[in-house]
C-alpha cells in the first residue's frame, strides 16, 4: 500500500507541474473568486458557508467534552461491566445509558459520581441477567447535564437529550460460564 501511495503522490506532483491552457478566462488565484471568496474547484460558483446544524458539525458534538474511555468499541463485556470515562467539567451531572440492539429501550444506569479531576466510573447492567443475551450487541452512551431528570432503572424510548453526549460505544455481551461471547 505504501508503494501505491508514493506512486499516487508522485503522479499528483507531476500533474501540478503541467500547464493547462486557460482558454481565455481571467486567472484568479487557486480556489479564490475575486468578489465572493472561496470557490469549488469544479465550479466558478462561490462555496456556501458551512452548515450550522449541530448534528452535522462534529466539533460541536461534545465528544471531547465527555468521553467513554472503557470499554472500547466491540469489546466483549460481562453482565456487570465497569464503564469509565472523563468529563471536562467535574461538576457536570453524568449518566450512562445502555441500549440493547435486539430490543427497544434505552436503560438508564446508576448515577455516576465524578471525581475532582473529571474522571468517572460506574458499574452498568449489560442484559437482564448474567446468563441472558450472550453474543448480543449493546450500545453505551454517556451524557452530561441531561435536559430531563433521569433516574436509575428508567427505560427511555430514545437517547436522552443533554448538554453533551459521548460517542456511542458498541459492545458484545459474553457468556460468563464459557468466558466467550
Amino acid at each position: 500500500m505504501r508503494r501505491k501511495s508514493a506512486a499516487i503522490t508522485a503522479f499528483l506532483a507531476a500533474m501540478s507541474l503541467m500547464s493547462v491552457p486557460d482558454c481565455g478566462r481571467p486567472r484568479i488565484s487557486k480556489n479564490q473568486d475575486s468578489e465572493n471568496g472561496p470557490v469549488s474547484p469544479r465550479s466558478p460558483e462561490p462555496v456556501p458557508p458551512p452548515r450550522s446544524d449541530p448534528s452535522i458539525d462534529l466539533n460541536r458534538s461534545g465528544a471531547d467534552w465527555i468521553r467513554i474511555t472503557s470499554p472500547i468499541r466491540r469489546a466483549k463485556v460481562v453482565y456487570r461491566e465497569i464503564v469509565r470515562g472523563t468529563v471536562s467539567n467535574p461538576k457536570a451531572e453524568v449518566w450512562v445509558i445502555v441500549h440493547p440492539m435486539a430490543v427497544p429501550g434505552y436503560w438508564v444506569q446508576p448515577k455516576v459520581e465524578v471525581d475532582d479531576d473529571g474522571s468517572w466510573w460506574v458499574r452498568v447492567y449489560i442484559a437482564q441477567s448474567p446468563y441472558s443475551s450472550n453474543g448480543e450487541h449493546f450500545k453505551i452512551l454517556a451524557v452530561a447535564n441531561p435536559r430531563t431528570q433521569l433516574a436509575e432503572g428508567d427505560i427511555l424510548k430514545a437517547w436522552p437529550e443533554a448538554q453533551r453526549q459521548s460517542r456511542v460505544v458498541e459492545v458484545i455481551k459474553k457468556d460468563p460460564v464459557k468466558n466467550v461471547f
